[in-house]
């Protein structure tokens, strides 16, 4: 696993003729080797950074997965599985591995907030439903 740490500090000797300016050092810390390494660094604008930070942020908040979007994903799957045990492709351990994937999609295992708890409760459901589904 890759993470992205940013740094930022202010230029010495030239606040003095531009105080808006800042330096942008962005670092990558690989879990792998447990290494830090500086990826590059930027002289920017605080109007520059601001913008940059608002982006990432707005990135972050796209990428956090909400419980809605898992139960959606999860009836759809439901949909699909159902028509495939009416169609007779009924077997053992039926559904398990879409269960699977979804987790690994899905569960941070390092994070226990009000939402990952959700979304684990919901395919702990579809897991329990697609143990107990019977094409009857």
């Amino acid at each position: 696993m890759v993470g992205t740490i940013i740094c930022i500090s202010q230029l010495k000797g030239v606040n003095v003729l531009c105080t808006k300016s800042v330096l942008f050092y962005i670092y990558q810390y690989d879990t792998s080797t447990k290494g830090i390494q500086q990826v590059y660094i930027m002289k920017i604008t605080k109007t520059q950074l601001r913008a940059l930070i608002r982006e990432e942020l707005q990135s972050i908040n796209e990428a956090i997965v909400k419980p809605s979007k898992v139960q959606s994903e999860v009836n759809k799957i439901k949909k699909r599985l159902i028509k495939k045990a009416e169609s007779g492709k009924f077997y053992e351990n039926f559904g398990q591995k879409e269960v699977d994937k979804l987790e690994d999609k899905y569960i941070d295992i390092s994070s226990y907030t009000v939402e990952m708890n959700k979304i684990r409760d919901i395919l702990t459901d579809f897991r329990k439903w697609a143990r107990n589904y019977s094409p009857n």
